[in-house]
């Protein structure tokens, strides 16, 4: 059984120096987690594809090592997941008494414009379960910080709607395919009321929770996180340039634009659409566009802009 105690934790923890830049709104960073090792154990300062990411653990068997795990090993640790010997992997963890783990990254805002949203999006998977008779879900909790320096500092807010409960509690106890469909779970969601201002880093994090009974072996996959703004912003910093950006934001099928600019057309979702030169007093058709509201990137005297448009 893996409970946890009221004991002084004693903390090992690698912190990544690297920020991932974020260098455009609307413009989503990935991870697939394919660059942790396949076999054996690696070092929690992770580097290349991962560089920016961060691995901690606290309490009295943290160390400065991961482990691979296809969902066989049941000791509480910091978990590559996946099939043997597979490249396809996804961090998670094992919590226990005597070991309990976070992990997460630290970005930086080089859009040139404040972030007041952001679009999170990752699949969960459950790679062990862990007790048959527990009776309740083990979970992941996401996280978010504007004021951190590490994933233990800071102050730190939770994000409900992206926490990851695992897919089974019942059964027989044992390994699980985290890559098969009954046991994934993608969550999606918009974390709004933000002002992380340009030039500015923040963290998110995932904190594998130690709950009663034996826990489970829970991983997270496929993360997104998109930079946004919310449209109240967008109007009030494009006030200045609104006449010479996009001269109507209702239209039909043509976009008219009072400036030369390169131009990114996004769904609200954040979705790439469309890319185009435009010149002066130009017009770009939007035909092929279903109707519905749309976000205009584009750049105004060296500055970063953005407009919401309605094409009816």
């Amino acid at each position: 059984m893996r409970k946890f105690y009221s004991l002084a934790l004693v903390g090992l923890a690698s912190f990544a120096s690297a920020q991932i830049s974020l260098p455009a709104l609307n413009t989503a960073y990935t991870q697939n987690f394919d660059g942790l090792v396949s076999t054996g154990t690696a070092s929690t300062t992770l580097t290349g594809s991962l560089a920016g990411w961060s691995i901690s653990e606290t309490a009295a068997g943290a160390n400065t090592t991961y482990a691979t795990n296809n969902g066989s090993v049941n000791a509480g640790d910091t978990y590559s997941f996946g099939a043997t010997g597979s490249t396809d992997r996804a961090l998670g963890a094992i919590a226990s008494s005597n070991v309990l783990s976070r992990w997460g990254a630290q970005f930086k805002n080089d859009t040139g414009s404040t972030i007041t949203q952001l679009l999170i999006s990752y699949t969960g998977e459950q790679w062990r379960m862990g007790d048959a008779t527990r009776g309740i879900n083990d979970q992941v909790n996401f996280e978010i910080s504007t004021n951190a320096t590490s994933l233990t500092t800071g102050t730190w807010t939770p994000v409900t709607a992206l926490t990851y409960n695992s897919n089974e509690i019942t059964g027989t106890a044992g390994l699980r395919d985290g890559n098969a469909s009954n046991y994934r779970t993608t969550l999606t969601s918009t974390i709004t009321a933000l002002s992380i201002a340009a030039g500015q880093n923040f963290w998110i994090r995932f904190v594998d929770v130690n709950v009663a009974g034996t826990d489970d072996g829970l991983a997270v996959d496929d993360f997104s996180l998109t930079p946004q703004q919310s449209t109240s912003l967008a109007t009030t910093e494009n006030t200045a340039s609104k006449k010479v950006f996009v001269k109507t934001t209702s239209v039909d099928n043509e976009i008219h634009f009072g400036v030369k600019s390169e131009v990114k057309i996004y769904s609200v979702a954040g979705q790439l659409l469309k890319t185009a030169s435009v010149s002066e007093n130009g017009v770009l058709n939007i035909a092929d566009l279903q109707k519905g509201i749309y976000i205009v990137a584009g750049n105004v005297d060296g500055k970063a802009v953005s407009e919401k448009i309605l094409k009816k």
